[in-house]
C-alpha cells in the first residue's frame, strides 16, 4: 500500500509540474492553488464589495441558515408578482383520510421543474472584440467573454466584475476539463480489484488445539454457541492491497501486461465546443460569523439544482476567508450494488462492505469518499453527479467576527442548451 501510495504521489507531482492542477478525488474532484492569481483574487475582493453595500433589509440570506449564508446577486430571484391570499377553512378542508393521503403525495420532491430555472450567462470562447478585454490577464491561454448578462448583474454598471469573471472562467476550464475526463475511457480502471473477501485471522484456520475449548458441563448447543461466537469475535477482514501503481490513461482492462492506450477520450470544451460556447450559472455567496453566532452547522448533502437546469458540473473558487477553524468540502457517490455480485464471500458474512466499502447490509449504497480542505485562494472542481457538504467551521478568534466568500460557477451540460439571459430580458428596472 504505502509503495503505491508514494508511486502515485511522485506521479502527481510531476503532472502538477505541467498544469498546477491535482487530483483531490478519483471521482473527478480537481483542485488548483495558483490557477487563479492573487492579483485576479484581489480585483475579485474589490469589484465585490459594491455588492455587499446594501442595507439589510434587502440582504438575501439563505432559508434557515440563521442569517449566516448571505447570496450577493441574486440569481435564484425572479420578478416580483401577485401573492393570492389564504383560502378560508372550510375551503381547504379535506373530505376524507383517503383524499387527505392524496394530498400528501403532491408534496413529495420533484427533481424536475417546469415552472421555474436558474437562468444561465452566455460564455463564448475568443474575445471577439469584447471592451473588456484589456482586463484580462496577459496572454492567457485560454480567453472567455461573457456574451449576455448575469442575473441581477448590471453589465454596464459591474463592468469591473464582468472582466473578472471572464478572468475566472477562462481559468476554470482545465479543471472542468479533467473532471469531466473521468470516467470517460473505455476501460475499468480500479486501484484495487476486489473479487474475494479474506480474514486475517480466520478462525475457519486455526488449529483445534488454539480454539476454545467444550467445559466438562457445558451441553453440545451451548458449545457451538459460543464457538460461532468466537468466530465473529476473532473474525477480521483483510484490507486488500492494490498491487503495482500504474497511471490511469496507461491502463488498457483487455490486456494483462498494461500496454498504453493509443488514445484517451477526454473532455476539452475550448476544443468540443468552441463554435457553440458555454452556458454557465454565477453564483456569490458568503458565510459570517460573529461572536454571537459562532458557529456554523454545515451544510445538507445534496446535487446541484434540478434535472431542468442540466448542470454537470460546478467550480468554486474561495476568495477571501478570514479567522475561521479549517473549513472542508465533503463527497459521496452512490455505489452500484451489482459490483458487489463480483465479490466471493460466505454466505451472511457481510462485515467486508463495511471494513473494505464503507457501508452496511440491506442500507443505502451511498459511499464517503473524502474532503477538500477549502481555504482562501483556492478553486475546486466537481461532477455533479457527486453529492457535495460543507462541513461545519466556527470562529478561529470566538471575539471577533470572520467570514468566508465564495464565487459559485455551475456549468451546463454543453450538450444541451437551456433558457438563459440571451432569451430571457433583463427583469429589473435599471
Amino acid at each position: 500500500m504505502a509503495d503505491w501510495i508514494i508511486a502515485e504521489l511522485q506521479y502527481k507531482s510531476e503532472a502538477f509540474k505541467t498544469d498546477g492542477i491535482i487530483s483531490a478525488l478519483t471521482s473527478g474532484v480537481f483542485k488548483s492553488d495558483c490557477l487563479i492569481p492573487a492579483s485576479v483574487k484581489e480585483s475579485l475582493k474589490a469589484a465585490v464589495a459594491r455588492l455587499e453595500q446594501v442595507p439589510e433589509a434587502q440582504k438575501d440570506y439563505h432559508p434557515h441558515s440563521k442569517n449566516q449564508v448571505l447570496d450577493l446577486d441574486g440569481i435564484t430571484k425572479s420578478g416580483i408578482g401577485e401573492i393570492i391570499p389564504i383560502p378560508s377553512k372550510s375551503e381547504t378542508k379535506l373530505a376524507s383520510d383517503a383524499l387527505r393521503f392524496a394530498h400528501s403525495l403532491h408534496r413529495m420532491k420533484c427533481p424536475f421543474s417546469d415552472k421555474f430555472q436558474w437562468l444561465p450567462c452566455g460564455v463564448a470562447f475568443g474575445s471577439t472584440n469584447n471592451p473588456r478585454k484589456d482586463s484580462h490577464a496577459q496572454n492567457p491561454s485560454i480567453e472567455c467573454t461573457i456574451t449576455s448578462y448575469i442575473n441581477n448583474l448590471h453589465p454596464d454598471k459591474h463592468n469591473e466584475l464582468y472582466g473578472v469573471l471572464e478572468q475566472v472562467i477562462a481559468r476554470t476550464i482545465p479543471l472542468w476539463n479533467e473532471t469531466l475526463s473521468v470516467g470517460q475511457t473505455w476501460h475499468d480502471y480500479k486501484r484495487i480489484d476486489y473479487t474475494k473477501c479474506i480474514y486475517e485471522p480466520d478462525p475457519d484456520n486455526i488449529p483445534e488445539k488454539d480454539r476454545p475449548q467444550r467445559l466438562p458441563d457445558e451441553n453440545k448447543e451451548d458449545y457451538q454457541q459460543r464457538i460461532e461466537e468466537w468466530g465473529w469475535e476473532v473474525r477480521k477482514v483483510a484490507q486488500p492491497e492494490p498491487g503495482k501503481f500504474v497511471p490511469e490513461e496507461k491502463v488498457n482492462s483487455y490486456n494483462d501486461d498494461k500496454k498504453p492506450l493509443d488514445e484517451r477520450k477526454t473532455v476539452n470544451l475550448q476544443r468540443d465546443y468552441g463554435k457553440t460556447g458555454l452556458q454557465v450559472i454565477v453564483k456569490l455567496a458568503n458565510i459570517h460569523l460573529t461572536p454571537e453566532n459562532n458557529k456554523y452547522d454545515g451544510g445538507s448533502w445534496h446535487v446541484e439544482g434540478q434535472l431542468n437546469k442540466h448542470i454537470c458540473a460546478s467550480a468554486l473558487f474561495y476568495y477571501d476567508s478570514s479567522s475561521i477553524t479549517e473549513s472542508r468540502l465533503g463527497f459521496r457517490q452512490m455505489v452500484s450494488f451489482y459490483d458487489a455480485d463480483e465479490v466471493s464471500y460466505e454466505q451472511d458474512h457481510h462485515s467486508w462492505l463495511k471494513e473494505v466499502f464503507g457501508f452496511e447490509d440491506q442500507e443505502s449504497t451511498v459511499q464517503e469518499i473524502g474532503s477538500v480542505l477549502c481555504k482562501a485562494g483556492r478553486l475546486v472542481t466537481f461532477p455533479n453527479s457527486l453529492q457535495h457538504r460543507v462541513h461545519p467551521f466556527e470562529l478561529d478568534d470566538p471575539t471577533q467576527p470572520s467570514h468566508r466568500k465564495i464565487l459559485v460557477l455551475f456549468l451546463v451540460d454543453p450538450n444541451t442548451r437551456i433558457i438563459s439571459t440571451a432569451n430571457v430580458p433583463a427583469q429589473r428596472a435599471d
